[in-house]
């Protein structure tokens, strides 16, 4: 879980679409062990999940560790899962941890409703 102490650090990524430039915000939660969290969207569909793809990208090319908190998370569509997974797989490749341990229950019915719920296990208990 969360430590009660947080640093909110606000990442942003910038995308062009067909219709222009536009720039989503990303937070990030620091604990005091400077651990950062990335805090989903309620609502990851379209222009949030190309924000999160993007994200997550830049992130894996870290050593830092993808923690995610998707405690908030009411709609997630299926490319944001596949962004998810792929990012999993990438941490698996660089042995790094990938770890979602803060689902909402309408995160978790999507996964399910796919036939992941396998995965939600092991992102509970991370790959590292």
């Amino acid at each position: 879980m969360l430590e009660s102490a947080k640093l909110k650090i606000v990442s942003f990524c910038v995308s062009v679409n067909f219709k222009g430039l536009w720039i989503a915000m990303v937070e990030e939660l620091a604990t005091p062990q400077l651990e950062k969290i990335i805090q989903l969207e309620s609502r990851l569909t379209g222009r949030a999940v190309d924000s999160l793809h993007l994200f997550l990208l830049e992130k894996s090319g870290t050593d830092d560790p993808i923690l995610i908190d998707a405690s908030e998370v009411t709609l997630i569509d299926t490319t944001a899962i596949q962004v998810l997974l792929s990012a999993e797989k990438e941490c698996i490749s660089r042995e790094k941890q990938f770890q979602n341990n803060n689902m909402s229950s309408d995160f978790i019915g999507a996964m399910t409703t796919l036939g992941l719920a396998n995965v939600v296990d092991r992102w509970r208990d991370g790959n590292v």
